[in-house]
């Protein structure tokens, strides 16, 4: 699902996912961000607690024939000057370790100030491409060739604009509302479609709802939702004109804890599957 033309900027080091990744503990490439009092870039490691230079600081001092070097900078990036000097003059110039205690100094923790920022467009994008996915996996050939993906696939090449005519959005909770009325319906609990506020405790879900959202004089609409890592990418649902094969009434789920396999949830299948069973003559129940 992963690709430099789409989502590849919700990716980038200054992107909120990013952040929110980092501290999921599921990407291990820095953050960036500056330091507060002088703005010289810095790679925040999240998970860490900790932020090194992005670049090492380097001053070279002439007295005379004499050269030396001032450098600062992490452990690694000292180590790599380091290297290059020797290559340059020799072994005149100490490894790290060589370095007597004195002329080391380890600096303290300072601040820095980070920036993150997300695209509209770029989500909104995303959050269509996951619905062309989360389609693909629960009904195959049968929803590639629908007019809902061709409908999906239009709004995933539009021009970048967010709010474009054709293009509208939806708020979740229209959607968890009409699912807390179907509860009422059946017999037994259907899934929750909402995913959890983030707290110490909460799991990390990412998770792409399909919903078919009812509109008058009968033309068929879906909402699609996408969440990653608990975050709604967009804040809200894009409305497509279309329906899902089948032209079930309740969403369809794909959902994702981290570090578990990704389950789908067809909750209309789920829901009449209920009904079924509770009309089943006791004789049938037997055999």
């Amino acid at each position: 699902m992963i690709g430099h033309d789409i989502e590849g900027p919700l990716h980038a080091p200054d992107s909120v996912l990013a952040f929110f990744a980092s501290s999921a503990g599921v990407r291990e490439r820095p953050l960036h961000g500056e330091r507060a009092e002088t703005g010289e870039p810095m790679l925040v490691h999240w998970t860490k607690g900790g932020a090194v230079p992005r670049d090492p600081d380097v001053e070279v001092f002439h007295e005379g024939d004499d050269v030396s070097v001032k450098l600062g900078g992490t452990e690694k990036q000292v180590k790599r000057v380091l290297k290059g000097l020797r290559k340059k003059y020799g072994d005149a110039v100490p490894d790290l370790e060589a370095l007597p205690a004195e002329a080391k100094r380890i600096k303290q923790p300072e601040t820095v100030r980070m920036g993150l920022q997300i695209s509209l467009v770029d989500t909104r994008r995303f959050c269509v491409k996951t619905a062309l996915a989360a389609g693909s996996m629960a009904w195959g050939e049968r929803f590639i060739t629908s007019e809902l993906a061709g409908n999906l696939r239009r709004i995933l090449h539009a021009p970048d604009s967010l709010f474009t005519p054709d293009v509208e959005v939806v708020d979740l909770r229209y959607v968890e509302l009409a699912m807390e009325q179907a509860r009422q319906m059946f017999p037994r609990p259907l899934p929750d479609i909402s995913v959890p506020e983030r707290g110490p405790d909460a799991p990390w879900i990412s998770q792409v709802i399909l919903a078919p959202i009812p509109r008058p004089g009968g033309v068929a609409r879906i909402a699609t939702f996408t969440h990653v890592l608990g975050v709604p990418t967009p804040i809200h649902g894009v409305l497509v004109d279309g329906s899902l094969p089948g032209e079930p009434i309740l969403p369809l789920v794909l959902r994702e804890q981290l570090g578990e396999p990704a389950e789908l949830l067809n909750i209309d299948q789920l829901a009449f599957a209920q009904l079924v069973e509770q009309d089943r003559r006791p004789e049938d129940l037997r055999t």
